[in-house]
């Protein structure tokens, strides 16, 4: 897919400061993927989905505002990875191996290790269960939805009977992903397609946002509008990423702002977050340790070198909180952050090298090397 040919670009536009793999773009995503495990901590250890301290302040918790920073930046590096790929086919292949091998691995390590083990039901019955083939079925593609319990599991935990409920996004993503896709197939079979969308993604994101205040305002929120604001915010910012300045004197204005909504009620903090967000989102990943930003964070792009832990610290943190709940009955809140944390880090780091880094390069890559994103 070609978009129209881009207005020139800024020193520090997001076009330029966006350009080849030197970002913070993997901390980031690591630094959500532990703040989602706190949020949970929270949950798993007291079993009370209302316990984190965050949300009577603010009206969200860390784990929401890591959920929201993982749809903005994948609706910009699938934007990306779209226009990139040209074609349907490259684009479906590169999300694919992205997601469901290191998903599939954990989700069999989640049923056939953890559910059998902590499981009332004898091995025999938790496998002829209808229920655990339902778990992995549903769970191998998402599209359709997701499903958080196996039989007989952490039935006695303070949060009983959930194996992995982070699972939940991604059935979003993967929608977004094939909502985006088909956007894209339109534009290269419709003459104007493309011409389009720089006003089209735009445009949903902003009735998306429209969408989730209304609903945030009648206190019936709903997570399809506001995940599909924030990807699509994210895809949005890649399409006009040539006339967008990155600065640090707006990123902290918006963050000042988002302040005084939070002295002010939990709604206004919402609407400002929601509207400038992305915005010091876009800040944070490409500017500090850039020529752009303080030379004291230069050393920070380093940990580039590590590699991308988050993806298996996302789909194995719960199983890990829930058995580490029951093997320590009345463990506390940070306790639990600190050991679960521990155990899923390390399997978070096997299951990047030999399972999501192997995976990712089967994948047929043309020659567009400069550009960010190989890693979404």
């Amino acid at each position: 897919m070609t978009l129209p040919a881009p207005a020139p670009s800024y020193p520090d536009g997001l076009a330029q400061l966006s350009r080849g793999r030197d970002n913070n773009l993997n901390l980031i995503r690591m630094v959500a993927a532990t703040m989602v495990l706190l949020s949970h901590s929270y949950v798993v250890a007291s079993g009370d989905m209302k316990s984190e301290p965050w949300l009577a302040l603010l009206g969200m918790t860390p784990g929401g505002v890591a959920v929201d920073a993982f749809f903005v930046l994948s609706g910009f590096l699938v934007m990306g990875s779209l226009q990139r790929s040209g074609r349907i086919g490259p684009f479906a292949v590169a999300r694919s191996l992205r997601i469901y091998p290191g998903l599939w691995v954990a989700l069999l390590v989640s049923t056939l290790v953890v559910g059998a083990a902590f499981s009332e039901l004898g091995f025999r019955a938790f496998i002829s269960d209808p229920q655990t083939w339902r778990y992995l079925a549903r769970n191998a593609t998402m599209v359709g939805g997701s499903e958080a319990v196996l039989p007989g599991a952490f039935a006695h935990n303070p949060f009983a009977d959930q194996v992995n409920v982070s699972l939940w996004t991604l059935r979003w993503e993967l929608r977004l992903y094939i909502a985006l896709g088909l956007m894209g197939w339109c534009a290269t079979r419709w003459p104007r397609g493309a011409r389009l969308m720089p006003a089209l993604v735009p445009g949903l994101a902003v009735t998306l946002l429209a969408t989730t205040f209304i609903l945030l305002f009648l206190d019936k929120p709903n997570d399809a509008p506001r995940l599909g604001a924030m990807f699509l915010s994210g895809a949005a910012y890649w399409i006009h990423r040539d006339r967008l300045r990155i600065q640090g004197r707006w990123a902290l204005a918006v963050c000042m702002a988002m302040a005084a909504g939070a002295a002010v009620a939990p709604h206004a903090f919402e609407v400002i977050y929601r509207l400038g967000f992305p915005y010091v989102l876009m800040y944070l990943a490409f500017v500090p340790g850039s020529t752009q930003g303080p030379a004291t964070l230069r050393g920070i792009r380093a940990y580039n070198r590590v590699g991308d832990y988050s993806y298996g610290m996302y789909v194995y943190a719960f199983p890990v909180q829930q058995c580490t709940a029951a093997l320590l009955p009345g463990i506390s809140t940070w306790t639990m952050t600190g050991v679960a944390g521990a155990v899923t880090l390390m399997l978070a780091m096997l299951s990047w090298h030999l399972i999501e880094k192997p995976a990712t390069s089967w994948r047929r890559r043309p020659a567009t090397r400069a550009e960010p994103g190989k890693s979404s």
